[in-house]
C-alpha cells in the first residue's frame, strides 16, 4: 500500500473527527486545506492570504459554498486558527460563519442570513475535503506539487532518519 500524502491523510482525519463529533478540530483542520493546497503549487512552498482567497475562488464546490465568499473563508481561517473565534469578520464586511450541529429535525446547508453564512458543520468540512481531493486529482502529477509533498508532515511508519528509526513518527 502506498503511503498517503498530507492532503489525503488530513481529509481522512477530518472525516474521522466528524464521525467522532470532534467538530472544532474538524473545522480547524478543514480551514487549513486551502492553504496547504495553495502552498503545494508554489516553488517556494508558501501560502499567503492572497493565495488562500485565489485557491478558494478556483476550487470551492458551489454545492457547498455558493454563498460563502473566499474572503469570508480566509477571515474565518485566520480568526479561528489564531484566536479561536468565528465572530469578528463583520468589520471586514464578510459576515460571520455559523456552523450548525447535526440535527434530525432541521438541516441548514449553504444558507445566507443577512450577511452571515449558515451551514451544517459536516457539510462545511466535507465541502472543503471534496475541494482538496478534486484539486489533488488535477495536480497530483505536477512536478512542484510532487516535490513539496515530501516536505509536508506525514506518517513515516519506519521513522525519520537520523532522528528516529524502527518506530512510526509523524514528521
Amino acid at each position: 500500500m502506498s503511503r498517503k500524502n498530507c492532503v489525503e491523510e488530513l481529509t481522512a482525519e477530518i472525516r474521522s473527527a466528524l464521525n467522532h463529533e470532534l467538530y472544532v478540530i474538524a473545522v480547524m483542520a478543514s480551514l487549513t486545506l486551502p492553504d496547504m493546497c495553495a502552498a503545494l503549487e508554489k516553488e517556494k512552498f508558501w501560502a499567503t492570504n492572497g493565495s488562500y482567497v485565489d485557491w478558494c475562488k478556483q476550487n470551492l464546490p458551489a454545492e457547498f459554498f455558493s454563498l460563502a465568499t473566499p474572503e469570508l473563508m480566509k477571515e474565518m481561517r485566520n480568526n479561528l486558527l489564531h484566536t479561536g473565534r468565528l465572530d469578528d469578520a463583520k468589520e471586514k464586511g464578510t459576515g460571520r460563519l455559523v456552523l450548525t450541529l447535526p440535527n434530525r429535525s432541521i438541516h441548514f446547508t449553504n444558507c445566507r442570513v443577512n450577511n452571515d453564512f449558515l451551514t451544517d458543520v459536516n457539510d462545511f468540512c466535507e465541502g472543503l475535503c471534496v475541494a482538496a481531493e478534486r484539486w489533488l486529482e488535477k495536480n497530483r502529477d505536477n512536478e512542484t506539487v510532487q516535490k513539496n509533498f515530501e516536505l509536508m508532515v506525514q506518517r513515516r511508519e519506519d521513522g525519520l532518519s537520523p532522528f528516529v528509526s524502527g518506530i512510526g513518527v509523524i514528521g
